[in-house]
């Protein structure tokens, strides 16, 4: 090494090779905070005030809702045109996808690939179908495609921590201290509790020449305890889920998933969620509130009325709702030139950016019955029928209104 040259300008130097020092193109977090902003609020918007209304529709005509222009005292009848259609399609569907041995099966590539493809066949079939309950997702996917445009499976590994609470009863010393042993566990409460009598631990110890006592025998009264534990677990897993239609946003100018310019799941998460998630407490607290603009989207309302509850607020810190959103995003952060997908996490109104970080895939599929080329949303079955649903409760509002006449004619007094 040369004398002149420092040690600092040493690493200076490696770290310029690797290209670790910062980017000057790089994008600050004030401009990649702007365009996220501005691509959720476009997704929102285009979710919520074009496809909710359209999927809002459909989810009312396949429930049999009345269609509003209803008269006092005639027939309100609804054909249930819509169900009846979506209803015969799901178990063939159902059929198709769960009644063999296999739903997703790997095929070998040659002869040395044909133990390893079983294996992993094996394995994906048992995290889906037991795991995740593949039956039951894929069941609400395919409903959620052929009444409402789409359905949508969220991917991922999930690595969030769960707690729960052990309780033992009657514990010796010895075992007490075996189970306070493991890291995972720590002690919420301990209650030592006497058993039986005291028994000498100690005898009494005599000197030999002069008889005196040199040592005191020792008396104990054995203890016994009852423990609670908490015990914290790692899941590690694969996690598949079926994201209530409302929840997936995509940009309007996206033809597929992949090539959308932002993705996101957007949801009203407790603290308790985020928390387990890995996020600090404090962070996650200021963001929390009943924000209930999201309880009174018209699918959400549509779909479980009773669950919009405006003004109920949780007493516990940890089962208040904090609005966040796991949104996947193409922007160009290193100033390359580039767009990258990356991987932004967002809490609140404001859409504070919580996490930024790049990514390879974007773990979202999708379901439509009838594709439209070009574009991400197609139609539905529920948009296929409605329209038949409509002539066909028409028509029977007047034979039943003309029944009703013919048999119970109005009378005319002059």
């Amino acid at each position: 090494m040369d004398a002149k040259t420092s040690p600092i300008d040493m690493v200076e130097s490696e770290l310029k090779e690797l290209d670790i020092i910062q980017n000057p193109n790089e994008m600050s977090e004030t401009e990649f905070q702007g365009i996220v902003t501005s691509e959720i609020q476009d997704a929102v918007d285009y979710i919520d005030n074009n496809i909710s209304l359209d999927r809002n529709q459909a989810s009312e005509y396949y429930l049999g809702e009345p269609f509003g222009d209803e008269e006092e005292g005639r027939s309100s009848v609804v054909s249930m045109d819509v169900r009846d259609t979506v209803q015969s399609i799901l178990p063939s569907l159902m059929k198709v996808f769960t009644t063999g041995e296999k739903v997703v099966e790997f095929v070998p590539t040659g002869a040395e690939d044909v133990e390893m493809a079983e294996q992993a066949t094996d394995y994906i079939n048992h995290v889906f179908m037991q795991e995740n309950r593949g039956f039951t997702l894929l069941y609400n996917v395919f409903k959620d495609a052929l009444i409402r445009k789409a359905g949508v499976i969220k991917f991922y590994w999930d690595d969030s921590k769960e707690v729960i609470t052990e309780n033992y009863t009657d514990l010796s010393k010895e075992a007490l201290n075996m189970l306070m042993q493991d890291e995972e566990v720590y002690a919420s409460a301990v209650k030592e509790k006497p058993v039986g009598e005291p028994v000498m631990v100690q005898p009494e110890v005599l000197d030999p020449i002069t008889g005196e006592v040199v040592q005191e025998a020792v008396m104990e009264q054995p203890m016994v305890y009852d423990l609670e534990l908490k015990r914290e677990i790692m899941k590690g897993r694969i996690k598949c889920e079926a994201l209530p239609p409302e929840e997936f946003l995509i940009d309007r100018r996206a033809k597929s998933i992949h090539d959308a310019t932002i993705v996101a799941h957007r949801k009203m998460a407790t603290v308790s969620e985020l928390v387990a998630m890995g996020y600090d407490f404090d962070d996650v607290i200021k963001h929390a509130g009943e924000d209930f603009r999201f309880d009174t989207n018209s699918e959400f309302y549509t779909r479980n009325p009773v669950a919009t509850l405006q003004g109920l607020t949780a007493k516990d810190d940890a089962n208040k709702r904090v609005l966040y959103y796991e949104a996947y995003v193409r922007a160009d952060y290193d100033g390359d030139g580039i767009a990258e997908l990356r991987r932004v996490c967002c809490m609140g109104d404001a859409y504070e950016v919580m996490r930024n970080e790049p990514w390879d895939h974007i773990p979202f599929a999708s379901f439509c019955p009838d594709p439209e080329p070009h574009t991400f949303f197609g139609q539905s079955i529920a948009d296929i029928t409605m329209d038949i649903q409509r002539i066909k409760s028409a028509i029977l509002r007047n034979q039943l209104d003309s029944l009703a006449q013919a048999i119970h004619p109005r009378m005319a007094v002059v």
